[in-house]
């Protein structure tokens, strides 16, 4: 019985201690696990605590107490008896720069909207990345799509009959004639900073909602980076009784219709000169425009044409192209471009074709220096366009899903937003004025295919644009072949 009543003496006295020391951790703030905001202070037995990241901890020791409205001492502390405060946040105004980034290394972040584009042409295989015809149906001659019918419907699913919908209404509502004596011409944007006006996202064959996340197939599409890009603007204007198209971000200024007669390239500049003789526009100096000129008026939500609705007469066959004033090199070819889809290809030149003209400043080309990073990786950026690319690519080749996870997955240069670049960004890799292949000022380009993340909309959804640097042209080929892929960001 004694020994039961001395256990229970001290099962209390127990009890008693660890009650007492429960309520002094709920009343000291060192203790405390509730949360509290960052720099408060808290009084407590005449010392001032702290709030970090951590929880409450000891700030100093006031020897002549605490204030216990600001939680600091009132006067002079003890600095013997003081613990160093937690680190400070940090200032959101002036976040951290990413690994091997410096204030001289441009961001491809320019705010956009959307735009338009389309298209494809031309099958000549290189030495490094060889397809079978039916990866490609760009080649005129092997051209399954010639006949395809006018109702076929585009990427909103409209029918070309109706080509304008709710995405191109913008442009079409700016189809109003005004009245001007001159065309304002400020300093124009390249190709590759436009956006390409693809807003919805596909898998291999059908349109899809865009995938939410890196995780998801298919991920890291063009539509899905529109803030990147600047959206483009067409707009119909009557000068002297002629009517224009002026393009307010390239500041270039089109004949509204194409010419009636077709030319060799040789002849190309006829139509132009007649313009210029007869001041259309109030202008003398329309040229025969280059190809990628050319691409800024594709619009990518639709094809047949594939080009901008505020043009009329555009040519609505997959073998009828336009020439451009662009010779393939040394070859007997000179580039052409083909409004149905909205590519680039080469064709003879004695072969006879239709030509649109151009006036104004031809557009920037690339302009591209290798910088170091604080990795061992090398990034070039383009001084035109901003944007930053890999200087250095995967050896290996993928298909067009494995290619976009390729570069959202990509940690290179201390840099982990890398996306595949759309048909604009990597067409403006291109030079069509060397004699030789690969065409491009790209540092060490290799004459090899490289993809796009831009589907191509008039092969029911199974080609994605890619650029031919050993032929210098921009096709569309199915999206089950394997290319190469240089990221950009």
């Amino acid at each position: 019985m004694k020994r039961f009543f001395s256990f229970c003496l001290i099962l209390s006295a127990v009890l008693f201690l660890v009650i007492s020391c429960s309520d002094d951790d709920e009343d000291d703030p060192i203790n405390q696990t509730e949360e509290c905001s960052y720099d408060d202070y808290k009084c407590k037995d005449g010392n001032s605590y702290r709030c970090g990241y951590s929880g409450w901890s000891l700030f100093q020791t006031c020897l002549g107490g605490c204030d216990s409205e600001s939680g600091k001492c009132s006067e002079k502390s003890d600095s013997d008896n003081s613990e160093k405060p937690d680190q400070e946040a940090k200032d959101p105004e002036n976040p951290e720069e990413p690994d091997g980034d410096s204030e001289s290394v441009p961001d491809n972040s320019e705010d956009a909207d959307n735009t338009e584009i389309t298209g494809s042409d031309g099958d000549n295989p290189d030495d490094s990345n060889e397809i079978d015809d039916a990866d490609s149906d760009d080649e005129p001659v092997n051209d399954s799509d010639d006949d395809a019918d006018d109702s076929t419907p585009d990427e909103n699913g409209d029918s070309d009959d109706n080509p304008e919908t709710d995405e191109d209404s913008e442009d079409s509502n700016q189809d109003e004639d005004a009245d001007s004596g001159e065309i304002e011409n400020d300093d124009p944007i390249s190709l590759g900073k436009l956006c390409t006006g693809q807003t919805l996202c596909y898998n291999a064959s059908v349109s899809i909602t865009c995938p939410a996340s890196s995780e998801t197939n298919f991920y890291g599409q063009d539509a899905q980076y529109t803030e990147k890009c600047t959206s483009n603007t067409l707009t119909v204007e009557t000068v002297s009784d002629d009517k224009v198209v002026v393009d307010n971000e390239t500041k270039l200024v089109w004949e509204q219709s194409l010419s009636k007669n077709t030319y060799t390239w040789n002849n190309r500049a006829t139509h132009c000169n007649e313009l210029n003789s007869s001041n259309y526009g109030g202008k003398g100096d329309w040229r025969v425009p280059n190809p990628l000129e050319l691409l800024t008026i594709v619009y990518n939500g639709k094809y047949n044409p594939a080009t901008n609705p505020n043009f009329t007469n555009m040519p609505k066959s997959s073998t009828d192209y336009l020439w451009t004033s662009k010779a393939q090199g040394t070859t007997s070819n000179a580039f052409a471009f083909n409004p149905y889809r909205g590519s680039t290809y080469y064709e003879s030149k004695t072969t006879g074709h239709y030509v649109i003209c151009v006036s104004g400043e031809e557009l920037p080309e690339g302009s591209f220096s290798i910088l170091p990073t604080e990795s061992a990786e090398k990034v070039v950026v383009d001084s035109a366009t901003g944007l930053m690319w890999q200087k250095n690519y995967d050896s290996g080749t993928y298909n067009w899903q494995k290619a976009l996870k390729h570069c959202e997955d990509l940690f290179y240069a201390g840099y982990d937003d890398w996306r595949l670049p759309n048909k604009n960004e990597l067409s403006s890799l291109l030079n069509l004025d060397k004699s030789a292949a690969p065409y491009s000022n790209f540092p060490d380009m290799p004459k090899n295919r490289f993809w796009s993340s831009s589907t191509r909309v008039d092969s029911k959804f199974e080609n994605a644009w890619v650029v031919m640097f050993a032929e210098g042209y921009v096709s569309g080929v199915e999206k089950t072949a394997s290319y190469s892929v240089r990221c950009v960001r």
